[in-house]
């Protein structure tokens, strides 16, 4: 029953034993693309992800942003993001440190 709700944009709704009321599902009647449809994203991003790295890479702050620095980072990343995964929390990311979002200006500049 529930997979037939999702499939026609209905969030089933479980009543659930000692648990209250579970939705099952984030869905919307807007059956097409929109910007908002991914909205839980973000809002994971910001609540659980954002806070969880900026105290992971705390101790990199006043570092060389050189090569060495940005592997460490990228491994850092990967070995905290590898554990999310393995619950299920996302199946796939991408990781970005070098010079395309830390500009060689902006190091000289020390910004």
């Amino acid at each position: 029953m529930a997979y037939q709700l999702s499939k026609i944009q209905v969030n089933p709704i479980i009543k659930g034993q000692g648990s209250g009321n579970i939705i099952m599902d984030e869905l919307t009647m807007w059956n097409q693309e929109a910007d908002l449809q991914d909205a839980h994203i973000a809002r994971w991003i910001v609540i659980f992800l954002r806070p969880r790295l900026k105290e992971l890479l705390k101790s990199f702050l006043f570092e060389f942003k050189d090569e060495e620095t940005r592997s460490l980072v990228v491994r850092k990343i990967a070995k905290f993001i590898e554990s999310q995964k393995s619950t299920r929390a996302y199946y796939a990311y991408s990781i970005v440190c070098n010079e395309s979002n830390n500009l060689v200006d902006d190091i000289k500049k020390i910004e």
